[in-house]
């Protein structure tokens, strides 16, 4: 359920939203607060992949004989195939 909630947000943000909701884009100063919102949400939880990622990675074992030369040919063909389709 949807609830008002105040909030102070400077002059930047205040005229931001303004040509915003003048652009067309938007309705309301709250359509553009709830975007930003669902925008901040996505990249936090992008974030806490990385990290999550980088973890991982860090409790992975050395590689041993590691060809950082046929690592790079093997992602080049790889995004060689994806950008064909």
């Amino acid at each position: 359920m949807a609830r008002n909630t105040s909030v102070l947000l400077g002059d930047h943000f205040e005229e931001f939203i303004s040509k915003e909701v003048a652009s067309g884009r938007y309705n309301s100063a709250s359509e553009v607060i709830r975007s930003a919102l669902r925008i901040l949400e996505e990249e936090e939880k992008k974030k806490k992949l990385l990290i999550k990622a980088l973890v991982i990675g860090e409790k992975s074992p050395r590689v041993e004989n590691f060809d950082p030369i046929r690592l790079k040919l093997g992602l080049c063909s790889k995004l060689t195939n994806i950008t064909m389709i």
